[in-house]
């Protein structure tokens, strides 16, 4: 399963944009079992997508905030 973060080509002016390139090529060296996947960024017209492993237990916010034990 994966997980899209979806963002639209309007709120992707020159430093956005940018940014997200460098947080995916970071993403791209992190191999560990704690953390999901990267498998792309996709940057088309309308929009980019970072695609990434789904994580089936919510964000790490939602974990480190929830009430349930971990």
């Amino acid at each position: 399963d994966v997980a899209l973060k979806v963002f639209e080509r309007a709120s992707l002016h020159g430093q956005v944009l940018e940014n997200i390139e460098r947080e995916c090529a970071l993403l791209q060296k992190l191999q560990h079992e704690n953390i999901v996947r990267f498998y792309g960024l996709v940057v088309e017209p309308t929009e980019a997508i970072i695609v990434m492993q789904f994580g089936a237990q919510g964000s790490l916010y939602d974990i480190l905030h929830s009430s349930k034990d971990i």
